[in-house]
């Protein structure tokens, strides 16, 4: 008879085995594997009577056995043997012959015609079942019956393996073990009980057990047991194959996308692989710099790095395998670059600004220029927008050199950013300009006696202020100047005089705040200090002369003279008039008819374009006489 039990504990990593099947067993639930030819065969046990200390007699099922009488208890004391089995009679009832001892059997054989008691002093009685046995003894007189009781053992113990104190993983039919393996074997046996449990390893000599078994060695385990009862049944051997693996896994680390050296992006991906030659790997786990909890690792994800601040840090990384062997922390230190080139721009040539805006002229360059601590800066890009054009569409230019936007006028707006190596983009930057490309407006006044026909000419006086006022509708005015006749530019400060009589060659011109100059103006000034010339003139020549009062000698005309008043001014004479005898001046218009004979006192006044003044009077007599 076969029996076999196998039972898994595995969540308490206690592997155990029990059962009499022959063969070698895996660790596990498997198919029976024959021993190989190489392995030691267990020692032979020869059955025996045991009688344990309560007295009971264990007798082997398969030991035949006689029946002794003996005068005494003693050990030593003589016993006879009982060599005649009584022979029933036929029971008239049944027709079958009386059943002695538990047994069956008929008086004469039909095989060999041999009586029981001819058979029972050739071979005794034989035990076909195990278990509880009797021998009865009849008082033949009284009829009493007296049982004595054996027991017979046939079969032999069952054996128990434990394999314990390590964790415990299976994979493709085989079992791995880790550290701290141990081996506990135990054995059960119904009738006699055990005696000894055997154990072989890799197939050696059988070695009786005593105490838990360690398994410290990284290997490939065969590991046989049996056991025997104290009738000498022996279980027959059973096998089961293992492997302790103590070897941690090996992890090694790969850097991919976006990335130069060691310097990495927050696009980049570290990839982690993970090898273990024996029970496989079970897990393989990550944690940055001082992190108190570690990561699992996700093989299709990798390890992303978006959420780590820029600057240096430390992966720890190590693997895991099957049965719990923890490789030593890895190391691998990186930079992190996740902080933007900074751009800044610079602005060549022209330029003013105020408190709130920032002119430039057509000659203006920005510059722009980009610097990363960690990274080379890969480009710097920009785009120019006309302030209140929507065209968010509008693409970004690669900058190369110093450029000058391409505005007529106006507001304008410059966006710009920078891209390093590793494709960190900054946040653009605005560079809010005025384009300035008008130069400024400048107004030519007279202020005072001034006079011109046109053409630029202009006759003023010495005391006529010339004034200068410029105007610019953008970055504003920031000088007037001048250069009076062949001297040198000088910067307009205010209102000016030209004191000396002369012709003079005056040029003038506005710069704005962003040097846009505008075109110089030519003008000539005529400086006329001098009143004009009054003329008389008499219609006739006087008749004679008259003594007059002092020295002064008078003219006298005849009547019906005419008198012609005239003045001469390069500046033109605005006004002329006279007066007759103290009278009130008034303008001339015409000439003067005198008809009255007498005598005659005229004043006149005349005033050129610049308000030079000349006076003149004179006294004459009209006469009606020669």
């Amino acid at each position: 008879m076969k029996r076999s039990l196998r039972q898994w504990v595995i969540g308490s990593s206690v592997l155990l085995l029990t059962g009499i099947a022959a063969g070698p067993l895996w660790a596990q639930d498997q198919t029976t594997a024959s021993a190989t030819d190489s392995q030691v065969p267990p020692p032979a046990h020869k059955h025996q009577v045991h009688v344990d200390d309560l007295g009971s007699v264990f007798w082997p099922v398969d030991l035949p056995f006689w029946i002794r009488l003996s005068p005494s208890a003693q050990e030593d004391a003589p016993s006879f043997l009982l060599n005649t089995i009584y022979e029933a009679e036929d029971d008239e009832t049944t027709g079958r012959k009386s059943q002695q001892f538990g047994t069956l059997v008929p008086s004469t054989s039909g095989e060999d015609n041999t009586t029981q008691t001819e058979r029972y002093r050739a071979s005794g009685l034989s035990l076909e079942i195990q278990g509880q046995q009797f021998v009865r003894w009849v008082n033949f007189l009284t009829k009493e019956e007296s049982l004595f009781k054996f027991v017979a053992d046939g079969a032999p113990p069952i054996s128990t393996l434990k394999l314990r104190e390590a964790p415990v993983f299976i994979k493709g039919g085989h079992t791995f073990f880790g550290k701290g393996l141990t081996a506990a074997l135990t054995a059960q046996d119904a009738l006699s009980g055990v005696r000894d449990v055997f154990f072989s390893i890799d197939g050696g000599a059988f070695v009786r057990y005593e105490s838990e078994l360690n398994l410290g060695q990284e290997k490939h385990y065969s590991l046989r047991r049996y056991a025997v009862d104290h009738v000498g049944y022996a279980s027959t051997p059973q096998e089961v194959l293992f492997t302790v693996d103590l070897t941690t896994p090996t992890t090694v680390h790969a850097t991919h996308q976006n990335l130069l050296g060691d310097t990495l992006s927050t696009s980049s991906v570290i990839r982690l692989s993970s090898e273990d030659a024996l029970s496989g790997v079970q897990t393989v786990h990550y944690y940055f710099d001082g992190e108190d909890e570690s990561h699992v690792y996700d093989d299709k994800a990798g390890i992303a790095l978006s959420e780590l601040p820029d600057g240096k840090h430390v992966l720890y990384y190590y693997g895991v395998d099957q049965v719990e062997n923890r490789e030593q922390a890895r190391e691998y230190a990186f930079y992190l670059d996740r902080t933007p080139p900074r751009v800044a721009h610079t602005l060549i040539g022209n330029y003013y600004a105020t408190e709130i805006r920032q002119f430039i002229s057509k000659r203006t360059r920005i510059q722009l220029k980009a610097t990363d601590a960690q990274m080379q800066v890969q480009s710097i890009e920009y785009r120019v927008r006309k302030s209140g054009k929507k065209d968010s569409k509008q693409g970004y230019s690669k900058y190369a050199t110093p450029f000058t936007p391409l505005i007529r006028s106006g507001e304008f707006t410059v966006n710009y950013r920078g891209i390093d190596a590793l494709r960190n983009r900054s946040n653009p930057k605005s560079l809010n300009l005025v384009m300035d490309s008008q130069p400024p407006k400048t107004q030519f006044q007279l202020r005072g006696s001034n006079y011109t026909r046109g053409g630029g000419v202009f006759w003023i006086a010495s005391h006529t202020q010339i004034r200068l006022d410029g105007e610019d509708d953008l970055s504003g005015m920031q000088k007037i100047e001048y250069q009076l006749a062949g001297q040198p530019t000088q910067a307009y400060a205010g209102p000016m005089t030209l004191e000396n009589e002369g012709q003079y060659l005056f040029r003038f011109w506005g710069t704005d705040q962003v040097n846009n100059r505008e075109v110089f103006t030519p003008i000539l000034l005529l400086v006329d200090n001098t009143p004009p010339e009054i003329a008389e003139v008499f219609s006739t020549d006087p008749l004679r002369t008259e003594e007059g009062e002092g020295s002064e000698v008078v003219n006298v005309y005849p009547i019906n003279t005419t008198l012609f008043l005239s003045a001469v001014d390069p500046a033109n004479v605005k006004r002329l008039e006279f007066s007759l005898d103290d009278g009130p001046a008034q303008p001339y218009k015409d000439e003067l008819f005198f008809t009255e004979p007498g005598r005659y006192r005229i004043w006149v006044r005349a005033q050129d374009n610049v308000d030079n003044t000349a006076e003149h009077s004179a006294e004459f007599v009209i006469t009606d006489t020669l």
